[in-house]
């Protein structure tokens, strides 16, 4: 079952993304670990953020920028990443109660969707529309997810504080794997979670 993200817990942190970024840190780690797959990955993530055709709806030559990032940032909050350069108080501007409960459900949830959900999205979009919507969120669940599983595979990897620490790229390889697992299934942070947690 799915928990909320609890910004106050004390048992674990927000995850800030301005310290530790798929453009910074995670490109480099995967193109580490799996060469031929860190470009391919690089342009998909690109390709959802910036595809546009400047419409919505009916309405021509529209700046849709800040409703897509208000898609991904609140994905991202969703799965306890901050960015802390951006306003989140845009989330409310760009995404309503519908919209935001439909994300919601989708990178959550998403067993629980119905065809209702997706005709109630608070908005009236072309069918295409929400697919790309879809296509955003689920991009952002991935690098976010991504980004927990790289980071604590970095540590382990990077990690001197014991000099007679087991070999790293066995001590590491669960979490490589659910990394891995995470790139072929486009999502599974179950996987990342459990390897996390037997790191």
């Amino acid at each position: 079952t799915h928990s909320d993200f609890d910004v106050r817990s004390k048992v674990y942190s927000v995850f800030r993304y301005n310290d530790y970024s798929w453009h910074e840190h995670g490109y480099a780690l995967v193109s580490q670990l799996l060469p031929r797959v860190a470009a391919p990955l690089d342009e998909q993530f690109d390709h959802a953020y910036t595809m546009t055709d400047r419409t919505f709806n009916r309405y021509q030559d529209v700046d849709t920028g800040p409703f897509r990032q208000a898609v991904c940032q609140y994905v991202f909050r969703l799965k306890g990443v901050l960015h802390d350069d951006y306003n989140y108080r845009n989330v409310n501007v760009y995404l309503n109660r519908f919209t935001k409960a439909f994300i919601k459900k989708l990178v959550c949830t998403p067993h629980e969707l119905t065809r209702d959900d997706f005709r109630n999205l608070g908005y009236d979009m072309r069918a295409h529309e929400k697919f790309h919507m879809c296509v955003l969120a689920a991009e952002a669940m991935k690098q976010a997810e991504l980004l927990y599983g790289l980071r604590v595979l970095q540590a382990a990897r990077y990690s001197d504080d014991d000099a007679d620490a087991v070999d790293t790229a066995a001590a590491t390889a669960p979490i490589t794997d659910a990394v891995a697992r995470v790139l072929q299934l486009g999502g599974d942070d179950a996987a990342v979670a459990a390897a996390a947690a037997a790191a």
